[in-house]
């Protein structure tokens, strides 16, 4: 029995100053990889991690804060998709309307989980300048013992509906 559950939080500004490729658009000469993606000024990231204080302390105001990222996990343990973004648009209110998609793929391709149409940033002002965003909609995944082993995939599709921009992301854990 696979245990997939949603978190819903509520706004939290990662207040880092850090210079990173998703902040660019795509004319950047940045590589992508498939967990991280840019188009038109708007960019997101894709990760995994297993620290389940990871948004209770990425809410703390600090310069920065260390995400402690996982290619593995261990059964029963959750571990959860994080998505990041930076540089979405804004309507005539000055409100962002960004939602994201998320899909677990067990190792023989079949969805394990999914969350579709989540509030990454809705009705919200844009984060300030220069600063990265943690989606206020999320997931997590236990492995349960009687799951295959093998690799799972972790697609995320997340939409700009101001700037009309989609980026697909993908990550990957494995269990043994």
């Amino acid at each position: 029995m696979k245990k997939v559950f949603a978190l819903s939080l509520s706004s939290i500004i990662l207040l880092l100053t850090v210079s990173i490729a998703i902040a660019q658009n795509s004319t950047s000469s940045s590589p992508e990889k498939p967990n991280i993606k840019s188009s038109g000024g708007f960019g997101a990231q894709l990760w995994l991690t297993d620290d389940p204080d990871f948004y209770k302390n990425w809410n703390k105001p600090t310069p920065g804060y260390k995400l402690r990222t996982v290619n593995n996990a261990l059964r029963g343990k959750p571990i959860f998709p994080v998505v990041i973004f930076a540089g979405p648009g804004t309507n005539e209110k000055n409100l962002c309307d960004v939602i994201v998609s998320i899909v677990v793929k067990t190792p023989d391709g079949k969805i394990y989980g999914e969350l579709p149409n989540g509030n990454c940033w809705q009705n919200l002002p844009p984060p300030p300048e220069g600063n990265l965003q943690i989606s206020n909609a999320s997931m997590g995944i236990v492995i349960e013992e009687k799951d295959p082993s093998g690799r799972y995939t972790v697609e995320a599709t997340v939409k700009d509906k101001v700037k009309n921009v989609e980026l697909y992301l993908k990550q990957y854990f494995d269990v043994k």
